[in-house]
């Protein structure tokens, strides 16, 4: 028998690659970049809707704040689906009245599926019969639904042009609008919500700006640091401070 060579050290294995639709799942969808950009947009909307959530407009304001957050992430799923804006688009409102839908669900109270919308018929009919033979009605759940649906329609707009547009403008406006209506009409105090606002909307600016540049950058085939969004985000922070 041939003598065997232990000093020969035996040849690796080769790796594992991942199948190609996860890697391809992995990089549409989990790319640290998208999420770094999403929870500056977090930021920015946590501060309008937790004050507007808390401000008082109505007794037992609807949960503003999870319906703006899960529209921001269904923009961000859909964006990154390339799906073609006449398709996109009306997937966005078909979520967002089912989530409105669920949360009206919740705010009409305790009981099975055939009362709730029992409740949300005869309390909408009522409302509606009012307003239109001038009568007062004061039941909010109109109110609330309109909030919501205003808030998920907001929220999508704005991510959609934050990830497809990479521009934050769209929905900075409007939220700067909401927090000094709510100033002006309800008088809350919002100096800390401004400075939330002002924080993570200069930062999201910024951060738009690179995103642009880093997409131009991939198209074009160009190099540049893999480091590049968290030393802007640095330097942007300590510029803003």
């Amino acid at each position: 028998m041939a003598e065997m060579d232990w000093a020969r050290p035996l040849p690796a294995a080769p790796p594992r690659e991942l199948p190609a639709w996860l890697r391809g799942f992995a990089a549409r969808f989990l790319d640290w970049e998208d999420w770094l950009t999403l929870t500056l947009m977090a930021g920015a909307i946590l501060s309008v809707s937790v004050t507007l959530e808390t401000g008082g407009w109505s007794r037992n304001m609807p949960a503003i704040t999870l319906v703006a957050l899960l529209g921001a992430v269904t923009a961000l799923v859909l964006t990154r689906l390339r799906m073609p804006a006449l398709l996109a688009w009306p997937a966005t409102i078909a979520i967002g009245g089912g989530v409105v839908f669920w949360q009206t669900l919740l705010m009409v109270g305790p009981g099975s599926l055939e009362q709730r919308l029992d409740a949300v018929y005869y309390r909408f009919d009522a409302w509606l019969n009012a307003a239109f033979n001038g009568l007062v009605n004061n039941d909010p759940l109109p109110l609330h639904v309109l909030t919501l649906g205003v808030t998920w329609l907001g929220v999508t707009f704005f991510s959609w042009g934050v990830f497809r547009w990479h521009n934050a403008w769209l929905g900075l406006i409007p939220g700067g609008l909401a927090l000094f209506v709510d100033l002006a009409y309800v008088g809350d105090d919002l100096s800390g919500s401004f400075l939330l606002f002002s924080f993570f909307g200069f930062l999201l600016v910024m951060r738009t700006n690179l995103t642009a540049k880093i997409a131009r950058w991939r198209a074009e085939g160009t190099d540049y640091p893999p480091m590049i969004s968290l030393t802007f985000l640095n330097f942007a922070t300590w510029v803003l401070l």
